[in-house]
C-alpha cells in the first residue's frame, strides 16, 4: 500500500513540476517585450533592420508621410516649411516643427528621441549624421519611376507598420487606374508634351524624367526623342513647342508652388499665338497638371492619386 502511494505522489509531482514548466514557459512567451521585435525592409539603400512599429518616427520624406497619413500612422516630427497645402493639417502644434526638406534641425530631431528617421534623396547627404541620432529608412522617389517607387515605399512602410494588405490594396487599386488609362491613350496613339513654366520660361522634360509619368506609364508617345535629360528639364520657346506640334501639352506651373507668384501665370504664357496653331491647343487638349502634386509629391499616395486624377481628365 506504502508502495503504491509513493509511486501515485511520484506521478503527483512529475506532473506538478511539468505544469509549473509549461507555466513557465508560457508566461515567457506572453511577456514577449513587442517593442523589442524587429522587421527587415528594403529601402534604396537595401535591406535594412528596424523595430516593429516604431515610436516618435521623424518624417523628412513629403511622400512618404502621404502613406503614413493613409496608414493612420502619426508621425513626430516633420518639416512644416516644406509641407503642401494637403497635408496642411500636420500644421498643428501637437507634430514638431523640424524645419524644411532642405533645412532641418538635427538638434530637435535628437531632442524626439526617433526610433526611426525617414528620409528622401535630398537628405541623402545627411545621412552619417541623422544615422547617430537613430536608424535612417532611405525613401522617396527614384527619378522617372513614380509607381515603381510607390510599389516600394508601400512595401516598407506597410512592413515596418505591420499593414501590409492596406499597402497592397493601395497599390492595386491605382494599378488598375493606371491600366485602365494605358489602354485609352495607346488605344489613341498621340504624342504628348510635358512643359514647365517658370517666371515666364519653358522647360520641357522627355522620358525616365521626373515628370516622364505621362509617358510610362501612362502610355502617351513622347513629342520629342531628342529632349535632353535634365532635373531642371531643356528650356525651350514657343517656337519649339509649335514645331513639335503635340497633340497633347500638360503643363505646370513651377512659380505658383515654389513662390505662390500670381505674375506670369501658366495660362498667360501658354496661350500665345504660336502655341494656339499647334493641334493640342486646337482640339482643346492642354492640360494645367496640380503643380503641387507633381513637384514636391513625387511618389505619396495623394500626390499619386492627384497625378493619377489630372490623366483622366485628359482621357475622358
Amino acid at each position: 500500500m506504502k508502495k503504491k502511494s509513493g509511486i501515485i505522489i511520484g506521478i503527483v509531482i512529475i506532473l506538478a513540476v511539468a505544469f509549473g514548466l509549461s507555466k513557465l514557459n508560457s508566461g515567457a512567451a506572453n511577456n514577449v517585450d513587442e517593442s523589442a521585435k524587429t522587421v527587415t525592409v528594403t529601402d534604396r539603400n537595401g535591406e535594412v533592420t528596424l523595430p516593429l512599429n516604431p515610436k516618435n518616427v521623424v518624417v523628412l520624406d513629403l511622400s512618404s508621410l502621404e502613406i503614413l497619413q493613409e496608414l493612420g500612422v502619426e508621425p513626430a516630427g516633420l518639416p512644416k516649411g516644406s509641407l503642401t497645402s494637403y497635408l496642411d493639417k500636420y500644421n498643428d502644434e501637437k507634430y514638431a516643427d523640424i524645419g524644411t526638406v532642405k533645412e532641418y534641425d538635427l538638434e530637435k530631431i535628437a531632442s524626439l528621441n526617433p526610433e526611426v528617421i525617414i528620409i528622401e534623396n535630398r537628405q541623402q547627404e545627411g545621412i552619417d549624421e541623422l544615422s547617430k541620432i537613430a536608424p535612417v529608412l532611405f525613401l522617396g522617389t527614384d527619378t522617372g519611376k513614380n509607381i515603381e517607387s510607390l510599389e516600394r515605399n508601400l512595401k516598407a512602410l506597410g512592413t515596418l507598420f505591420d499593414q501590409t494588405e492596406a499597402a497592397e490594396q493601395i497599390l492595386a487599386d491605382y494599378n488598375s487606374r493606371i491600366e485602365a488609362i494605358n489602354s485609352k491613350v495607346t488605344e489613341k496613339n498621340e504624342t504628348a508634351l510635358f512643359v514647365m513654366v517658370n517666371e515666364g520660361e519653358l522647360s520641357v522634360y522627355g522620358e525616365g524624367s521626373r515628370f516622364g509619368f505621362i509617358y510610362n506609364p501612362v502610355g502617351f508617345a513622347v513629342a520629342d526623342e531628342t529632349i535632353e535629360s535634365s532635373t531642371h528639364g531643356q528650356n525651350v520657346t514657343s517656337e519649339y513647342v509649335k514645331e513639335k506640334n503635340p497633340a497633347y501639352i500638360f503643363v505646370m506651373d513651377r512659380g505658383a508652388v515654389v513662390s505662390g507668384t500670381t505674375d506670369k501665370k501658366a495660362n498667360e504664357v501658354m496661350e500665345n499665338e504660336l502655341i494656339k496653331t499647334t493641334d493640342a491647343y486646337k482640339n482643346g487638349h492642354i492640360y494645367y497638371v496640380d503643380s503641387e502634386a507633381w513637384y514636391l509629391g513625387g511618389s505619396g499616395v495623394i500626390s499619386v492619386d492627384k497625378m493619377i486624377s489630372d490623366m483622366e481628365k485628359a482621357i475622358k
